[in-house]
């Protein structure tokens, strides 16, 4: 039997190319804002926003699920660029409720099932961005976002440290998705100007270092930050 990994943000982008990927070897269960048609995936529209739904939602894919063995977070909302002073409740509601309440409540609610199995096994693998480190003008919310959760499986992975179950990030900087083209060549200069490798990353890049989390080997590497194309 398969086992099965649980992706959020997978009807786009990174999300998406990540549970193709990923469902050679796996059995897919992903979620989106969006509805999508799609054959490798097990797929559910969840709005984030919305963070009682996510609970319910979540517990519900935990009870009619037996082997499930990674999650991976990648889902998150990204506002426009613009400074602090011009955020307002809405929107720093809805931020909070997607890229922190929502996370929390699956992370948390995926450990508790890792811990009724045998072995007490699982990943959690948790997708970054550069903005955590590049403390760039616009981004303080959704960076401020990225840092917390960054900081919450830090902290999460020592008090899981007696079990099999892992807790890492990976940062990326730009993968070749649909938000990547909208952004500007001034944005895109001044953002690679702070990395270390000048380009945006492929998919395979990504897939080597989650596939390597998710590996059996890979049991005693916990808590940590691998940033890709950067270092912080």
């Amino acid at each position: 039997m398969k086992k099965t990994i649980i992706i959020t943000g997978s009807s786009s982008g990174l999300g998406y190319a990540l549970a193709k990927e990923l469902s050679k070897k796996y059995k897919i269960i992903g979620c989106g804002r969006r509805s999508l048609k799609t054959n490798f995936q097990n797929y559910h529209v969840v709005d984030f926003t919305n963070t009682n739904k996510v609970e319910r939602w979540i517990k519900e894919v935990l009870r009619n699920n037996s082997n499930i063995y990674g999650f991976v977070n990648n889902a998150s909302m990204i506002p426009v660029q613009h400074p602090a002073l011009l955020y307002d409740s809405d929107l720093i509601n809805n931020v909070s409720d997607v890229n922190i309440s929502s996370q929390l409540i699956l992370m948390i609610n995926i450990a508790k099932y890792f811990l009724k199995n045998k072995n007490k096994t699982g990943r959690i693998i948790n997708i970054s961005s550069m903005s955590a480190a590049l403390n760039e003008n616009g981004t303080s919310l959704y960076a401020a976002s990225k840092v917390f959760n960054e900081k919450f499986l830090t902290i999460f992975s020592k008090e899981l440290s007696k079990t099999n179950i892992t807790c890492n990030t990976i940062g990326i900087t730009y993968f070749n998705s649909a938000s990547f083209k909208q952004l500007n060549k001034y944005i895109l200069k001044k953002s690679f100007d702070k990395t270390n490798i000048k380009r945006t990353l492929t998919i395979k890049e990504i897939m080597h270092t989650v596939n390597f989390l998710l590996d059996n080997k890979s049991s005693i590497i916990t808590g940590q930050k691998l940033y890709l194309g950067m270092s912080i």
